[in-house]
């Protein structure tokens, strides 16, 4: 597979798909990585800071099912002291909700409206608690 044919695929912005992690029968890993430096969006107040970056760290977030395999995003966030409540914050990426990407979680919610939550998580893979 070429990470630029996935990239297109995922179709999110500012990022491309630096290398596949693993990749077997039931799931996929892959890591991202930004394509260009995009100003901070801080997660407590919203708002862009021009404070520098305290440091790195990674989350991984479910995306949505590729050739019927679970699909895991590691995904590059900065940290950087907000000025307003002077916090270290995590960046906030506005495509990002909680551990799984927001298009995954429509698909989720377009899922339960017509199933149980149980048969939703059995059809995903996942336990009906998430």
């Amino acid at each position: 597979m070429q990470m630029e044919s996935i990239t297109e695929l995922l179709g999110i912005a500012n990022f491309r798909v630096s290398h596949m992690i693993y990749m077997g029968q039931n799931r996929i890993e892959l890591v991202l990585e930004q394509t260009n430096n995009a100003p901070c969006v801080c997660s407590g107040c919203g708002m862009v800071h021009n404070s520098a970056i305290h440091s790195r760290d990674t989350v991984r977030v479910e995306d949505l099912p590729i050739s019927g395999r679970r699909v895991f995003l590691h995904v590059p966030k900065r940290k950087m002291h907000c000025p307003i409540d002077g916090v270290i914050r995590v960046e906030k990426h506005y495509w990002i909700m909680n551990r799984v990407t927001r298009r995954f979680a429509e698909h989720i919610y377009r899922l339960t409206s017509i199933t149980t939550n149980k048969e939703a998580g059995w059809f995903l893979g996942m336990d009906d608690e998430k």
